[in-house]
């Protein structure tokens, strides 16, 4: 367009100096491009009259924003998809997979918040969970404000590799259910050994990762994760919750019942 030359951050400016444009960025809103652009929604709505609902604006549309001097200091902050990682650390723990002990080892990363982002954009960009960035990060919860500039350590590819080597894999063992009833359980019994609180499709067993998904010989479709333990001399058993003690008693324990592994769940695999 005539008239507009391109500015550091994506934005672009008029020859006069006197307005300025910004392209909308997926995972933008413009409560962030205010932030960022050192002014109100009220004001942008002001210079943009096309635009009549707040919460409607789409990635490639271009807004104007209020000046040149506060653009330039927008410059300053680095583009999110240009920024480099800047530090790496491992995180190792031990889980006992078919009766053997094993070091599952994640790697962590630790990554700046640009403009738009959020806990789900950044798990999703690292194909991680939220709950994973959580508990890499103390202090940290979903409803948490993200700042620009924050850093966080993001729980990257990695974290899934030994849960993910057992996609595809069958196993035959003896079953069971359980609930959370004083005297089935330890002393929090809401609370399985990967810190989540238990819900429907939780199973308990020693031989794999925390995380991995699996589908159950009489449960059709229905897809079940790792997410607790049971007594360390239970090698080749697993157990199923039920909300109610009486449907995990009349389940009873069934032996050669045929599990196969079909994924991975991301915010299961880390333990607190």
């Amino acid at each position: 367009m005539d008239g507009i030359t391109p500015v550091k951050n994506g934005a672009s400016k008029s020859s006069s100096n006197e307005s300025a444009s910004y392209i909308v960025e997926a995972g933008d809103t413009l409560s962030s491009i205010a932030i960022v652009h050192k002014t109100t929604v009220k004001e942008l709505l002001a210079l943009n009259p096309s635009i009549k609902d707040p919460d409607k604006i789409f990635a490639g549309q271009k807004i104007t924003i209020p000046s040149v001097k506060e653009e330039r200091d927008v410059a300053k902050v680095p583009d999110p998809k240009e920024r480099p990682v800047e530090e790496i650390k491992y995180y190792t723990s031990k889980v006992t997979v078919q009766g053997k002990e094993e070091e599952v080892k994640v790697r962590l990363v630790k990554v700046a918040v640009g403009t738009g982002d959020s806990l789900s954009k950044i798990a999703n960009k690292h194909k991680t969970g939220i709950d994973a960035v959580i508990s890499a990060n103390p202090g940290l919860t979903r409803s948490s404000v993200l700042k620009i500039g924050q850093t966080l350590w993001v729980p990257d590819g990695e974290l899934t590799e030994t849960a993910k080597k057992y996609i595809g894999k069958t196993f035959k063992v003896e079953t069971s259910g359980y609930n959370s009833e004083a005297g089935q359980t330890d002393s929090t019994p809401t609370v399985t050994a990967n810190q989540k609180t238990v819900s429907d499709g939780t199973v308990a067993c020693n031989f794999l990762p925390f995380g991995a998904q699996i589908k159950i010989e009489g449960y059709g479709d229905k897809v079940f994760t790792v997410r607790d333990r049971m007594n360390a001399r239970y090698t080749n058993n697993m157990d199923i919750w039920f909300s109610e003690k009486k449907d995990a008693v009349n389940y009873g324990r069934k032996t050669g019942v045929k599990i196969d592994v079909v994924g991975v769940s991301q915010d299961d695999v880390y333990a607190n």
